[in-house]
């Protein structure tokens, strides 16, 4: 498969936009709040968009703590006409790569019930819960 992970920049922003833009109106998510103050970089992580064939199916946030030597995936989104086809999975793996790659021993997410049996097929596991979310994470292989 024909898989990229690149960071979101000027270049192509827009991409990364109308991406958060879709998932925000699946979730019922205003986008002006999500793209309010957003930047592309923010001290605590990376815009990453990901590609198939050349052209983008999925985006996520990737943070990091240098201190725990952790890092957090975020709003993590599949276009819809290209779920099932293993993006997601392959994104997520993806992400865990460029996590190891930087010397980071692991990964947390926060996901809700309907979500938690993708990421436990992924090797995460329950940390605890809030209400509705889930807090799971993962030790990541150098």
């Amino acid at each position: 498969m024909d898989y990229q992970l690149k960071p979101a920049t000027s270049e192509n922003e827009q991409q990364f936009y109308d991406l958060m833009r879709e998932n925000c109106a699946e979730v019922g998510m205003g986008y002006d709040d999500f793209h309010e103050g957003y930047q592309l970089e923010v001290s605590c992580g990376q815009a990453l968009l990901f590609y198939h064939g050349g052209k983008p199916v999925g985006a996520a946030i990737l943070s990091s703590n240098d201190e725990t030597r952790a890092s957090g995936l975020s709003d993590i989104y599949i276009v819809q006409s290209q779920r099932g086809a293993g993006h997601g999975k392959n994104l997520v793996s993806s992400c865990e790569s460029l996590a190891a790659h930087f010397g980071k021993k692991s990964m947390f997410l926060i996901c809700e019930l309907d979500r938690i049996s993708f990421y436990k097929e992924l090797g995460y596991q329950e940390d605890k819960q809030d209400g509705k979310h889930y807090f799971l994470k993962k030790s990541l292989s150098p």
